[in-house]
């Protein structure tokens, strides 16, 4: 048994653990009969279209890693909903072989890839590693029984260990914290669910135009991930808000499903999808996109009620879920201002909307009502007003509602 053969073997050994089987064709390159032009970091590549993995030769530990990796890839794409929507537009762009792609397509392609890279690439480097980590554990095992280490055994378990390094801290986002979300997973609900949890995520399909989901996209993002820190994502809304994204979906699984597990329980594939039922709804397993609307903080509900008031123009709420009270006051022309005053925080919102393009002596006026309400942000911003720096009132507003 020669090292490719060896390699395939140990990765199948490992991955049907998981409850995976290796599906896919499997190529080494460089070979005399296919070359492949890929940078020499990279160590394999699935292509859809051809249902096969490629992969670099070289050590036995990074082949096994890459041939698992690669292998999950098939799995994700060929069995879920956003995966065989992925697979038909990889066939669409190769069949063009003379260049001529329709710009939709290749843009669709890009969007797609990009809301899915993280559960994509974060799973394919869970498998991966699990993978790896079970080759480690089984040479560490072969050298416990040992009475004496050669030098081979030395340089095998050492070879096993730096593979095994660089795969869990050498990584790049998608790779690194996607892969980190599906341990989470595993540790709570065991190994198999982590593949579940994969198909979940990708269980999605859409109904609005791409540009809208990849915007909608970019702004959730935004509200998840607050400044550098990404390994601590903030989840603080409903989870309908979560599901139309594969990303945010596995973040659903991982960082809110795991509160509600009971002091004794069942780590199975069975468990996790009860509480996906129970916690989130049916509707979370497979999800159809019809409609795409952003959250509203309530200072920025506020914000949009005074720029309505302003206006008249019910498209200010465009795009953002709007409590069915505004809505039908908006419409038939009843009175919202008193109902912002119920609630401080959607009133400070409104009191914003009132500050752009107010005087110098209205803008101090509003902004001690707002330092009234709490927002000690008014002292500074008064200060500065006081001194003509009207630019301070538009970055108060700017800190709060992002307009």
């Amino acid at each position: 048994m020669n090292d490719l053969e060896l390699s395939l073997l140990i990765a199948e050994t490992h991955i049907n653990e998981l409850g995976l089987e290796i599906e896919c064709n499997v190529e080494f390159f460089p070979n005399e009969s296919k070359r492949v032009l890929f940078p020499d970091n990279v160590s394999g590549v699935y292509i859809p279209a051809e249902k096969t993995a490629y992969v670099r030769r070289g050590s036995i530990p990074r082949m096994v890693e890459t041939i698992a990796h690669e292998s999950a890839h098939h799995f994700l794409l060929h069995n879920s909903e956003l995966g065989k929507e992925l697979i038909r537009h990889d066939i669409i762009i190769r069949m063009h072989d003379n260049g001529e792609i329709l710009a939709e397509i290749d843009e669709n392609y890009r969007v797609l890839m990009l809301i899915s890279r993280f559960v994509n690439e974060g799973f394919a480097s869970f498998a991966g590693c699990y993978v790896l980590r079970r080759f480690a554990d089984v040479v560490r095992s072969e050298m416990h029984e040992k009475t004496e280490y050669s030098r081979l055994d030395i340089l095998k378990l050492n070879e096993v260990l730096s593979e095994l390094a660089f795969t869990f801290d050498g990584r790049s986002y998608d790779y690194y914290y996607g892969r980190l979300e599906f341990e989470r997973i595993a540790g709570v609900f065991g190994r198999q669910s982590a593949v579940v949890a994969a198909l979940a995520s990708m269980n999605v399909k859409y109904s609005v135009l791409l540009d809208e989901v990849i915007e909608y996209y970019s702004k959730l993002r935004g509200m998840i991930y607050r400044g550098s820190e990404l390994s601590e994502p903030v989840l603080n809304l409903h989870p309908e808000f979560y599901s139309r994204i594969p990303h945010f979906r596995l973040l659903t699984f991982s960082r809110i499903l795991p509160k509600f597990v009971e002091r004794v329980y069942d780590a199975s594939p069975d468990y996790f999808l009860n509480q996906i039922e129970r916690h989130l709804g049916r509707e979370f397993f497979n999800t159809h996109v019809k409609k795409l609307s952003l959250p509203l903080s309530k200072i920025k509900l506020g914000y949009l009620t005074g720029k309505f008031l302003k206006t008249r123009n019910p498209e200010v709420f465009q795009g953002y879920e709007v409590p069915d009270e505004i809505r039908v006051r908006a419409q038939y022309g009843l009175d919202i201002k008193d109902y912002c005053r119920k609630d401080p925080e959607i009133y400070a919102g409104y009191l914003l909307s009132e500050l752009e393009g107010a005087s110098a002596v209205r803008a101090k006026e509003i902004l001690r009502e707002l330092i009234e309400l709490g927002l000690q942000d008014g002292y500074d911003v008064m200060r500065r007003v006081e001194y003509g720096d009207m630019e301070a009132v538009k970055r108060l507003i700017h800190k709060y509602v992002g307009f």
